[in-house]
C-alpha cells in the first residue's frame, strides 16, 4: 500500500467527517503525517477502514486508527496523525497599534488567518471593538485577539467624580478623585480629598461612581 494512498485515505476521511459540521465561514485543510509504503503478506484488493482514536474534535493534530484489510481480513493496523487547520477571515492590525490606542475602523482590516487554536479568540467585525482600546502593542498583520482589548476608560486617574451612596431611604453624594482608570461597570478606587481615605465603587458613567 503506497504512502500516497494511506495519506489520501486519511485526508478524505477527515474531509468527509467535517462536511456539514464546520462553520460555513471557515475553511479547513487536513494533511496526513505518514511516511513509507506498507507491505502486506496477502494478495488482493486492500480496503482501509479509519476511525478516530479519541472523542476530541478533528481540529489541529488528531490521531486516526487505520486498519488495512485484504479480503475482509485485518492485515495491519496503523496510527496516523492528521493535522487539520482551520482558516477564516478575521480582523488583523492594518498597521502597528500602540498600547492604549482606541480601536477605530482604520486600524484593522479583514484577512484570512489560521484560527485553529483561536476558536473564540478573535474578532470578525469592527463593531465588536466599539468602546475598546489596545491592552498591549499589536504588530502589523497580527490577529486582533480577545485578549488584546480592554474597555476605554470612562473615568481616568485624576478625574473628579461624584460618589453616590444609595439606600432605600436616602441618597448621599460626595466628591472624590479617581486613583485609577476604569470603564463603565468596572470597579474603581476613589480618594476622598478631605479625609485622604480611598474607597472602592463601580463606575456608573463618566462622572459617577456608585458605592
Amino acid at each position: 500500500v503506497s504512502e500516497q494512498t494511506i495519506r489520501q485515505s486519511a485526508e478524505e476521511y477527515v474531509r468527509a467527517a467535517l462536511e456539514g459540521k464546520a462553520d460555513p465561514a471557515e475553511r479547513t485543510e487536513g494533511k496526513a503525517r505518514w511516511q513509507g509504503d506498507v507491505v502486506l503478506q496477502a494478495q488482493g484488493p486492500v480496503r482501509i477502514e479509519l476511525r478516530p482514536l479519541s472523542d476530541h474534535p478533528l481540529r489541529g493534530p488528531a490521531l486516526l486508527r487505520a486498519e488495512l484489510l485484504v479480503a475482509g481480513k485485518s492485515q495491519r493496523v496503523l496510527t496516523i496523525t492528521v493535522d487539520t487547520r482551520v482558516y477564516r477571515e478575521v480582523l488583523v492590525a492594518s498597521r502597528a497599534i500602540r498600547r492604549g490606542e482606541a480601536f477605530t475602523a482604520d486600524l484593522v482590516e479583514k484577512a484570512e488567518r489560521d484560527v485553529t487554536i483561536q476558536k473564540e479568540g478573535f474578532y470578525t467585525d469592527v463593531a465588536q471593538l466599539a468602546g475598546q482600546r489596545a491592552r498591549r502593542p499589536i504588530a502589523y498583520g497580527a490577529v486582533v485577539g480577545r485578549d488584546h482589548g480592554e474597555a476605554v476608560p470612562a473615568i481616568r486617574r485624576g478625574d473628579v467624580v461624584t460618589l453616590l451612596l444609595e439606600t432605600k431611604r436616602m441618597q448621599l453624594t460626595a466628591q472624590g478623585v479617581a486613583v485609577q482608570d476604569a470603564g463603565v461597570g468596572e470597579p474603581i478606587r476613589v480618594r476622598n480629598p478631605e479625609s485622604g481615605k480611598v474607597v472602592q465603587g463601580h463606575v456608573v458613567d463618566g462622572q459617577t461612581v456608585r458605592m
